[in-house]
Parts: structure tokens; C-alpha cells; sequence
């Protein structure tokens, strides 16, 4: 079928003209089936044929037009709500979802063009509720609850504009962790009971306590979108809401030996034929002769005597170090009296603002800094307070999505417009 062919039949069905007819055949490949559903999840009114056209069709086939008024159609939409269509449904009527399912998939599924305009974002959190939680936590970061609704286009709008796009990727990904579950689902019927909101709607929680901090709800653009994520993070900086990753602890070794000495002496121990030998030189001789008289010798003192002995054998054995221990690294020295720039202590004001370093051990320093400042003392700022940083390189980063500022002497703090921002440090 020709584009001009599917187009009339498109114009025919929904009574749109020109560009906006043209719009949708083509946001679906010029798939005539897909761009009708696409018109009806839409919710847009359609358009009215022209009385003439309607009219010469009714005459020609001898039809009276006034005899049989057109049967309403079901859209399955009311006035409030956008419901959206399922493609294989039959008679206009969506399919009932199972809320059993563990997972509600979109409502074109995901191997057509519009299963793949509306899919989910790939960068979501897969798990429930508790682990999503307990994965922030861990991380340091927000967790950004968005119920999905699977018959409300406003979710559908988020995955297809908000989601996909690359700032808003990159600001959730750098201070969110997001979690989408589907409202029909038991876990998105558990949060929604729990909080009290319907989708579609964007929560921030805070991982630690469960407390929702935040809301979003609707379909959103996504530079709006950003900012009121900006916002929020500005507002729970000043308030002192301040996440920081746990850092993870390894479990310490039992039982294993500390030193090359103390693993020596545990083989020794162990070896019953060098106990064995050990047990008769200790044995004291009698007068001048050369034979041993045996004496009955304690089982503790006995084990005393073979560990003095096997560890003076050691000591004998080990060779002192010949080689120097290498020299200590030069002492490090700020590049800039970074002292007289930042303090961590008072209040912003008008030569100031403040600044919320992340550093790479997840500890969180708030600061306060001299807008006259070079960007250079933030870093020595850094190395004074981490010194790993002394001798190993790093990078800071800042702003929405995320960009390396420079360890530069010649630009200020004022000049990069760092106010109220969160600089996260990384090793290069």
C-alpha cells in the first residue's frame, strides 16, 4: 500500500488533515494499524468530515443518511482519562491486564515501532521495593519512585520524552536511583496504598527512613523536569539532607596467619616428624656420658619448649633485609592559601556561597567559598582533607549532567557559577 494510499485511509478513519495526519504515519513507519492506535492513545477528538463529502458519498450509493444515524463508537477513553488501546484488542475494547503478572509490559509490546518509542528506561532499578531502597542506600543517592500506569498515556509520554532523554538520564543516574513500578502489579499496588498516590506519579524517597521527601506528578518535559530535580536537590542541601554512601567493609580473615613467621610456625607445629626431633634434642643429657636419660616432661611445657624452639630457628634463618626501605614521597604543598578561601564553618553571604564536596572515601564535606576564589584551592581543599589525594590523581565534577571542572588557577568559583552546587570527586 502506498504512502498516499494509508494517508486517505488515515484522513478517512480520524478526520485529520495535512501535517498532522502525516505526523503520525510517519512517528510509526506509515504503519496504518499502529497510527490509528497511536490517534486513539493520543486522546485527541476527531475530526468531523466535510457535510459535502459525507453527503456525495450517501447519494451516490442511494443511502439515506437520516434513516440510520451512526452507531456510536467506543473509545474506552472518558474525558479525564487517556486510556490507551491495546493493538490485538477486538471491538475497540482493551484487554484485561493480569495483576498477577510480576511485570506489566507497555501497551504496544516491545518488538513493534511504538513498543519501542515507549519503552521503559533501560537505567531503572530491577527488584522490589526493599531492594531498591537498600541499593540506594548503599549508593548514596535518592531513590525516585515513578508509578507506572499501564492504561494512562501520561506514563506512557514520560517513558517516550521524559525517560529517553539524555540530561534527565544523566541527572537521575548521577544523585537518583529510579524505580518503576508498574501500578497493577502487587508492588505498585503496595506502594500506592502505602503513600497514598495514584500514577502517574514521580516520588522521592529517602532510602534511609522510607520517608517520601518529594513529588512530581503528570507527564513533565524534560528540561522542567530537571529543574524541579535541581530544585529539590538545592532545598535538601540547604536543610542538611545530605546522603553518603556505605562504604563496604570486607570481613576480616580468621584464624590466618598475620606474618611469613607465624605461617611457618603454624606448618612446623603440624609436621609430626620435626616435633618428633625437636622433642629429643630437648631431652637433657646425664653427667659425662653419652647416654639420655628419659624424664617425664610436662605436655604445656613441652609445647613451650617447641614453639622457643622453631621460632629461634626462624629468627636464625630469616635474612636481614640488605636492600634500604624506599624513600617517603615529598611532602605535599597547597598551590594556593586555600585556608583563607574555605572554611566549614558559618553562614553564606554576599562574597560567598556554599559548596557540598562528595569525596571518594563517600564522606561529604559542606563548605563555604570565596566566589574570588580560584578553582585550584577547591582542590587543595581536597588533598588537605584526603590525603590519598596528595599523590593520586582525581577529577571533580559538577552541574546537570555531570562536567569535570578544572584544577585552574586563572578562573574563580564566581566565574564557574558553582553556587549552591555538589562537586563529586573520582580518581582518574
Amino acid at each position: 500500500m502506498k504512502n498516499d494510499e494509508v494517508l486517505s485511509n488515515f484522513v478517512a478513519i480520524t478526520g485529520l488533515q495535512g501535517d498532522v495526519a502525516s505526523s503520525f504515519l510517519e512517528s510509526v513507519g506509515w504503519d496504518l494499524t499502529e497510527a490509528v492506535n497511536l490517534f486513539l492513545a493520543s486522546g485527541m477528538p476527531a475530526a468531523a468530515a466535510p457535510a459535502s463529502q459525507a453527503q456525495g458519498s450517501s447519494s451516490s450509493q442511494g443511502i439515506d443518511v437520516d434513516d440510520d444515524p451512526p452507531e456510536e463508537v467506543y473509545t474506552g477513553a472518558s474525558p479525564e482519562v487517556h486510556q490507551l488501546i491495546d493493538p490485538n484488542a477486538r471491538n475497540g475494547r482493551p484487554r484485561p491486564s493480569r495483576a498477577a503478572d510480576p511485570e506489566i509490559p507497555g501497551a504496544f509490546g516491545d518488538s513493534t515501532e511504538l513498543g519501542r518509542l515507549y519503552k521503559a528506561p533501560s537505567y531503572a532499578f530491577v527488584g522490589t521495593f526493599e531492594e531498591a531502597k537498600a541499593a540506594a542506600a548503599e549508593k548514596g543517592k535518592w531513590l525516585l519512585v515513578n508509578l507506572y500506569g499501564e492504561d494512562c498515556f501520561a506514563s506512557q509520554q514520560m517513558n517516550r520524552d521524559t525517560w529517553s532523554n539524555s540530561t534527565v538520564q544523566a541527572a537521575v543516574e548521577a544523585y537518583f536511583l529510579l524505580w518503576q513500578p508498574y501500578s497493577r502489579t502487587e508492588s505498585g499496588q503496595k506502594f500506592s496504598s502505602l503513600y497514598h498516590v495514584h500514577a502517574p506519579v514521580c516520588v522521592v524517597v529517602d532510602p534511609r527512613t522510607g520517608e517520601a521527601v518529594d513529588n512530581i506528578r503528570g507527564f513533565v518535559q524534560p528540561i522542567p523536569f530537571v529543574d524541579q530535580l535541581t530544585g529539590f536537590l538545592d532545598n535538601a542541601m540547604k536543610h542538611g539532607m545530605v546522603l553518603e554512601a556505605i562504604p563496604n567493609i570486607p570481613d576480616e580473615a580468621a584464624d590466618e596467619p598475620t606474618s611469613t613467621n607465624d605461617q611457618a610456625m603454624h606448618d612446623a607445629l603440624e609436621d609430626p616428624e620435626l616435633q618428633s626431633a625437636l622433642a629429643a634434642s630437648l631431652e637433657p643429657a646425664s653427667g659425662s656420658s653419652a647416654r639420655r636419660s628419659r624424664q617425664p616432661v610436662d605436655d604445656d611445657e613441652m609445647d613451650e619448649d617447641l614453639r622457643a624452639a622453631i621460632q629461634a630457628s626462624l629468627e636464625y634463618s630469616t635474612p636481614s633485609p640488605t636492600s634500604s626501605p624506599p624513600p617517603p614521597p615529598p611532602e605535599w604543598k597547597p598551590r594556593t592559601d586555600f585556608l583563607s578561601h574555605i572554611s566549614e564553618e558559618g553562614s553564606a553571604g554576599k562574597d560567598t556561597v556554599r559548596l557540598l564536596v562528595q569525596l571518594a572515601d563517600s564522606s561529604v564535606r559542606k563548605t563555604l567559598v570565596r566566589t574570588q576564589a580560584p578553582l585550584a584551592a577547591i582542590f587543595d581543599f581536597v588533598r588537605s582533607v584526603l590525603p590519598e589525594a596528595q599523590t593520586r590523581p582525581f577529577k571533580l565534577l559538577a552541574g546537570f549532567p555531570p562536567k569535570e571542572i578544572a584544577d585552574s588557577l586563572e578562573i574563580t568559583v564566581g566565574q564557574s557559577r558553582l553556587a549552591n552546587e555538589k562537586l563529586t570527586m573520582g580518581w582518574c
